[in-house]
């Protein structure tokens, strides 16, 4: 959304983007149908006019006032299972420097984090380390996040840093390295991270699961697999291939054993793989949607991509 400023303050488009606001939040109130159209848009729409309100000036303060008001009115009255679908939304914001931009994103990521907190830990692991980030924007972005989520449930936090922090060190063990290294400090891992609360990040089970019909919202399980990490076992494995990861397995609270590829981008950058995953996930979702494509089962296969730093992460 690019506007001139003074158009903005000409044409009273805050009151009429409000007007727009609401519309779209009350169709989140009544039911989840059209949420994969509407909360992108709305949420869009938030953020961008948070940038335009900084720049009305000290005379409009209470028509800001007003505005961002009424907008947290709203996100309390809407079901935080709607929001989990927006996490990755949130995160691209996190840099964004106006004040009412971060109000906006700590109040929402707040609300999905009280209520899931094992599992959207993964979905923001990107900002669990903010002394692995190269750029200093993303360094504070990632600090101010960590100091949200630590208010709110400090323990899901420090664990899944301290688990990430270690896979990191894993990943960067030089595979040059005497194997008896790369084993004796997977015995280490392995007798140090045991029984956690958080979940095996697998695309199934991290995948919110929203209801259509309202009448199953109040009871409603978002994450219907509640499968955390037991143990980590075997010993990992090296792939021979350009990037060269490192295979691991751990243990599921459910007795299944889920085998994860630890990569590291020497050039490039971990988060694109995540993007096409993504992209992946609505050409399904379409797939499903289109007359043409129901019946036939007919989809893309996907894989979840978590990363701790840009050029570092989990491929399950």
């Amino acid at each position: 959304m690019f506007i001139n400023i003074d158009d903005f303050k000409r044409h009273s488009l805050l009151k009429r983007i409000m007007t727009l606001i609401q519309y779209y939040f009350n169709g989140l109130i009544f039911g989840d149908k059209l949420m994969f159209q509407s909360l992108p848009r709305v949420l869009t729409l938030c953020f961008n006019t948070g940038y335009y309100v900084e720049r009305l000036g000290l005379e409009n303060l209470n028509k800001i006032k007003k505005f961002f008001h009424k907008i947290l009115i709203y996100l309390e009255k809407i079901p935080v299972h709607t929001f989990a679908t927006s996490v990755s939304q949130l995160v691209s914001q996190c840099l964004k420097q106006d004040k009412w931009t971060k109000k906006l994103m700590e109040v929402i990521m707040v609300k999905i984090y009280e209520a899931y907190p094992t599992f959207v830990v993964w979905q923001v692991a990107i900002f669990l380390l903010p002394n692995k980030m190269e750029q200093t924007n993303r360094r504070e972005a990632a600090k101010r996040v960590c100091n949200i989520l630590k208010k709110k449930n400090g323990i899901v936090l420090k664990e899944a840093q301290e688990l990430m922090k270690d896979l990191d060190a894993f990943t960067a063990i030089k595979i040059s390295e005497e194997k008896s290294i790369l084993e004796r400090c997977w015995k280490i891992f392995i007798m140090r991270y045991k029984d956690l609360q958080l979940i095996v990040p697998i695309r199934k089970f991290l995948k919110p699961n929203t209801p259509i019909e309202m009448d199953l919202r109040r009871d409603w399980n978002t994450f219907p697999h509640n499968v955390t990490i037991q143990k980590f076992i075997g010993i990992p494995k090296i792939i021979f291939s350009l990037a060269q990861p490192k295979r691991i397995t751990c243990r599921g609270t459910d007795g299944e054993n889920y085998m994860f590829l630890l990569k590291q981008e020497k050039t490039g950058d971990m988060r694109k793989e995540g993007r096409v995953m993504d992209i992946c996930e609505l050409i399904n979702r379409l797939i499903v949607t289109c007359p043409e494509g129901k019946g036939k089962d007919l989809s893309l296969k996907t894989f979840m991509v978590v990363t701790w730093r840009e050029k570092a992460g989990i491929n399950l």
